[in-house]
């Protein structure tokens, strides 16, 4: 398997456990809970950093290779590209949500509830389809040339959620992470 598909899938793996820690706290919410709408506002703004700058266009990358090399593709699986702008659409409305809460805005918490069961729904059926369809296909697709030319396509940065950007930006959201209920592992 490619480096860049190991390394994919590892990013997968940590979305998810954001994905649980973002929904523990709109369950919250929904329950008449204090949700921590800080921690909620940081997750929002991790989902518009990382994956929509970086790890996203991996993948869009991979795909116009796969394209390239096979056209019909297209019909057979997804359009990826599609499928995240929509995704990065669903993030933008989570995230503006989060902000007009923040902003004390009164919002119906029905309204609140579907914007991010909508968005947690949506995000963990993308990363299922990817890690069962499009990984799969890549892996049987791509051949080390090619992998060589996606990689000089990206232009990556490391995972700010996985450093200390000494900032201490997305802090609370490692902590969270690591700290909630049923996680032993770190991240990677």
């Amino acid at each position: 398997m490619s480096a860049i598909i190991e390394q994919l899938n590892q990013e997968h793996a940590n979305m998810s456990r954001i994905l649980d820690l973002l929904e523990h706290e709109i369950d919250a919410f929904g329950n008449g809970e204090v949700a921590d709408f800080h921690l909620v506002q940081e997750i929002m703004d991790y989902c518009l950093d990382y994956p929509e700058a970086c790890h996203h266009p991996k993948e869009d990358a991979i795909y116009a290779v796969m394209i390239d090399r096979r056209p019909n593709l297209a019909d057979e699986i997804a359009d990826l590209s599609g499928a995240h702008a929509k995704l990065g659409r669903q993030t933008q409305g989570a995230h503006g949500t989060v902000e007009r809460i923040m902003r004390d805005e009164t919002l119906a918490r029905d309204l609140v509830l579907d914007v991010f069961g909508t968005f947690l729904d949506s995000y963990r059926l993308h990363i299922k389809l990817e890690e069962e369809n499009f990984f799969p296909e890549a892996a049987r697709l791509l051949n080390d040339a090619d992998w060589a030319r996606v990689a000089q396509t990206l232009a990556d940065r490391p995972n700010p959620l996985l450093i200390d950007a000494g900032d201490g930006r997305f802090a609370t959201l490692r902590q969270g992470i690591l700290h909630m209920p049923g996680f032993s592992a770190a991240l990677g």
